[in-house]
């Protein structure tokens, strides 16, 4: 009785086993084909993200210029308003009541 029993046993574990690799062999390329689109999506915002921050980036050396440019056009002689020139929040320059 003991070894019918442990025949069943090894026989659950024997079909347990084949029933995974079977679903393994079903399953599997799909897990690969999902992950692999997983990873192309991932690398898209990747890429959206840091053509957005070179944006930010070149638009922010795009203001400084410009403010270095417009503080270099103003007349020594004019320059006692520039000191009260300062920048907003976003980059741009403005003429605060000094």
């Amino acid at each position: 009785m003991a070894s019918r029993a442990a025949s069943h046993s090894e026989d659950c574990v024997a079909s347990t086993t084949l029933s995974r690799i079977a679903f393994l062999r079903v399953v599997e390329p799909g897990a690969i084909t999902a992950a692999v689109e997983v990873e192309a999506q991932a690398a898209s915002r990747r890429d959206k993200v840091r053509d957005a921050l070179v944006r930010d980036l070149e638009a922010a050396r795009y203001s400084a210029d410009r403010a270095f440019r417009q503080y270099d056009a103003i007349d020594p002689q004019n320059r006692l308003v520039a000191p009260h020139w300062s920048c907003d929040g976003a980059g741009r320059s403005r003429v605060s009541a000094g």
